[in-house]
């Protein structure tokens, strides 16, 4: 389940960061269908267009959304796979890396946390640093041929 990060700011806060944008901007339009390195306005009336020299207050709230997947970073995260699975409640896994991978400690830290929960697991070593379309049917066949709960690159 992706969650969305919503930061709720102050309005003065809000005031800084919209004139900080807008600076960012440049003199370009603002409306979202018009791309900030273009120099001439748009003609539409229900666009606001503001320049630098506007001294018209802002009316108009913005709202900024980040969202992203869960992203742990530190040393022995690896090691908490498992456990993040788990947690989730998958059972089987499908795990994706390439042959020289395996020689790495990273991939023998996460077939050791997959062990440790006792999750099922099958490896996919084919995967490519510059994928073709025929690899990727490769592994598309691969993960759908084993009724995995989750994947893990």
């Amino acid at each position: 389940m992706n969650r969305g990060v919503r930061i709720f700011v102050s309005p003065s806060r809000r005031e800084l960061i919209n004139e900080t944008l807008h600076a960012l901007r440049g003199n370009s339009c603002r409306c979202p269908a018009h791309s900030p390195s273009l120099t001439s306005t748009c003609s539409s009336p229900q666009h606001r267009h503001l320049t630098s020299a506007d001294s018209t207050p802002h009316t108009t709230d913005y709202a900024y959304e980040i969202s992203t997947s869960n992203v742990r970073i530190g040393k022995g995260a690896t090691r908490e796979v498992g456990m993040d699975l788990v947690n989730q409640g998958v059972k089987r896994v499908m795990l994706f890396t390439d042959k020289n991978l395996m020689q790495h400690l990273a991939f023998t830290a996460t077939t050791e946390a997959l062990k440790a929960e006792n999750i099922q697991f099958d490896v996919f070593s084919e995967v490519r640093v510059e994928p073709t379309d025929v690899s990727l049917k490769v592994a598309i066949e691969k993960a759908q041929e084993g009724e995995y709960e989750a994947f893990v690159c």
